[in-house]
């Protein structure tokens, strides 16, 4: 599988979606790509404000005035982007297209309800979330599927490494040691494995960076009687999915306590005890003390500023449908939609009956 993305302030954005429209020339097809577009907040305000969106030609910005927009975010990127809406007004830009936000987003679920994609990221939102230092690099796009993403350059392409738990199967005096197993199981894929690419192999070498995720949250919430739609339910699965985030963080510590940081621990955010990109005042912030009132994120934090970590970005929900398929759970953290259901795979039709439902 292949994904190629897009920003949204590309002039040929439009061109792009309507590879995967049907109908039109089919040789500017290519229906085997998975596109991604991407988003920046100042994009995402127009559309909301329903203003008017200006296209660029990245080559012309970049030759008349060193701006290669892809390599900002936030208020940078929006600074950056009126400056070259005012030089279209005096005639020193000359390629550019002025569309209504809305008629690109239009097209975009026009594509998205034809094919299922593209898949939309929202730049400067993982961004927020960059686990390295401001001036060591930006997150610019992500993996296939959306769920997993780090820094990289052109001489280093992000790799996922990507494991999920199956949560109907882990009882919560289990989260800490299946965390863990998972935790090793993933930096043993980084170690024995050859990545694909030099680029993949140097940003397994400097970041390694692992996507842990979760499959069966729908079977987990109904084996334990709880509702999507309650308060209660929600609260429940954040407490899960905190504990999950904590062990986490605690195993790749572990390990590099024994092993060694990742090569670029200095330039990251985990240095200076911040977690998962966050503040260590946020986290506490959020932290849910009724049902994890064992969890101590104040002692996490020096433990990471101490020992280190072995990895530079540890979590990702996958959409894992077709090997939750296989094991026999609800898909990633998606709700189910019926007792009973039928899927269609390229192998056949396969009757689904979720788990634990009736009992619920």
């Amino acid at each position: 599988a292949m994904t190629v993305s897009l920003s949204c302030w590309h002039m040929d954005v439009l061109d792009f979606l309507k590879t995967q429209q049907f109908g039109g020339e089919e040789r500017e097809k290519a229906m085997n790509l998975f596109l991604q577009l991407i988003f920046n907040d100042e994009l995402m305000r127009r559309m909301k404000a329903d203003e008017q969106i200006y296209l660029f030609d990245p080559y012309e910005t970049k030759k008349k005035f060193e701006i290669f927009l892809s390599d900002y975010i936030g208020e940078e990127f929006t600074e950056k982007y009126n400056f070259l809406i005012e030089k279209t007004k005096t005639g020193e830009i000359e390629l550019f297209t002025v569309i209504r936000a809305k008629d690109l987003f239009k097209e975009m679920l026009k594509t998205l309800i034809a094919r299922g994609t593209p898949y939309v990221v929202f730049k400067d939102n993982i961004n927020k979330v960059n686990t390295m230092k401001d001036g060591q690099g930006i997150i610019y796009s992500v993996n296939l599927c959306v769920e997993s993403y780090s820094v990289f350059d052109t001489e280093t392409s992000h790799t996922c490494n990507l494991l999920s738990l199956v949560l109907p199967y882990i009882e919560k005096d289990e989260i800490e040691e299946v965390t863990s197993d998972a935790m090793e199981l993933l930096n043993l894929t980084i170690f024995l494995s050859e990545a694909p690419t030099k680029s993949s192999a140097k940003h397994n070498n400097e970041i390694a960076a692992v996507g842990l995720g979760a499959m069966g949250l729908a079977d987990w919430a109904a084996k334990n009687q709880m509702s999507y739609e309650t308060e209660a339910g929600r609260k429940k699965a954040n407490a899960l999915f905190e504990r999950i985030s904590y062990f986490a963080i605690k195993a790749s510590s572990d390990i590099a306590k024994e092993l060694g940081s990742f090569k670029r621990f200095k330039d990251s955010k985990w240095s200076d005890g911040d977690l998962l990109g966050r503040k260590i005042s946020e986290i506490i912030e959020r932290h849910d003390e009724e049902l994890n009132g064992d969890l101590d994120w104040t002692w996490l934090s020096n433990k990471v500023i101490k020992d280190g970590m072995a990895n530079g970005w540890l979590l990702a929900i996958a959409p894992n449908t077709t090997s939750s398929s296989a094991i026999g759970v609800s898909a990633s953290i998606l709700p189910t939609y019926a007792k009973a259901f039928v899927e269609e795979t390229k192998c056949g039709n396969v009757m689904r009956m979720p788990l634990y439902i009736k009992e619920f």
